[in-house]
């Protein structure tokens, strides 16, 4: 997957699937960048949920989340229904993804602003 840095509704982004693909999809990418930068990642769009925890915090140290909500609903690989609760079965498996952002949040510290921390899994 390539992604504008400063994309944004779906501008930017090719989901490069092989080789032959690369040069003419990353010019589309490049193109659609008002920086023209761009960067790439491993595309978790096959088989894959996408699941967010969003979390505030108090800017010294103190997080905590406001739950999870199901992304993976999308169109162009930008997401266009958020289900909240998320519709994953195993709760188990979304404590440990609440608490992995909170992790996260507290390593990186965070203010008062939401933020979310995006977790993808198959």
């Amino acid at each position: 997957m390539v992604k504008a840095v400063d994309g944004g509704g779906g501008r930017g982004i090719r989901l490069i699937r092989s080789e032959d693909q690369l040069t003419s999809l990353v010019k589309r990418a490049v193109e659609e960048s008002p920086s023209k930068q761009v960067f790439a990642e491993k595309a978790a769009v096959d088989g894959f949920r996408h699941v967010e925890v969003q979390i505030i915090g108090d800017g010294t140290g103190n997080v905590t989340h406001l739950w999870e909500r199901e992304c993976s609903i999308q169109r162009r690989y930008q997401k266009i229904v958020e289900l909240a609760p998320s519709a994953v079965p195993d709760r188990k498996l979304i404590a440990k993804v609440i608490e992995n952002a909170l992790k996260m949040a507290k390593h990186v510290g965070t203010n008062v602003d939401g933020h979310s921390v995006s977790l993808i899994y198959a």
